[in-house]
């Protein structure tokens, strides 16, 4: 299965950006279950990390190329995680609120992370997400990602 991790990027707050999506592929890592067998992508690789600008609306690759390099992943993915989680920075998270509705419309499962009622009451995210969880560590813990994984996986049980 492959997951697609959506959430804020901004070059001020990158330690931020990297550290949630981390926590998951290392959660999944050290699993190591056959029953998880779980491809995690992420828009956030390489040496354009270095480039991001503080806001986070321009970097060494341009516009255009990173939305359809977002969109190639999220296509390609049976699951998206979306992370309304904004550190702080003030500004709204368009390029993720896009992803979710691009995921709705393709019908990928979408679970959404926030405690922000901003979200969570929205009549729209709260038709887009098929799941919303409060934070990372209750996404670990309630193992949503295996249910899913579980629905694509050839063995029986």
């Amino acid at each position: 299965m492959r997951v697609y991790l959506a959430g804020l990027i901004a070059g001020d707050k990158i330690k931020e950006c990297l550290l949630w999506r981390a926590s998951i592929v290392s959660q999944y890592r050290m699993k190591g279950s056959p029953l998880c067998d779980v491809e995690f992508i992420s828009p956030l690789k390489g040496k354009v990390l270095d480039t991001i600008s503080e806001n986070g609306y321009t970097s060494s690759i341009p516009g255009k190329a990173i939305v359809a390099g977002d969109l190639m992943s999220l296509k390609s993915c049976d699951l998206l995680i979306a992370n309304m989680d904004k550190f702080g920075v003030q500004r709204e998270a368009i390029g993720t609120l896009s992803e979710i509705a691009i995921a709705y419309e393709a019908e990928i499962p979408v679970i959404m992370i926030s405690s922000d009622s901003t979200y969570t009451e929205h009549p729209f995210l709260k038709h887009f997400a098929t799941l919303v969880v409060g934070s990372v560590q209750e996404l670990l813990d309630s193992q949503y990602i295996d249910y899913f994984s579980n629905r694509l996986t050839k063995q029986y049980l």
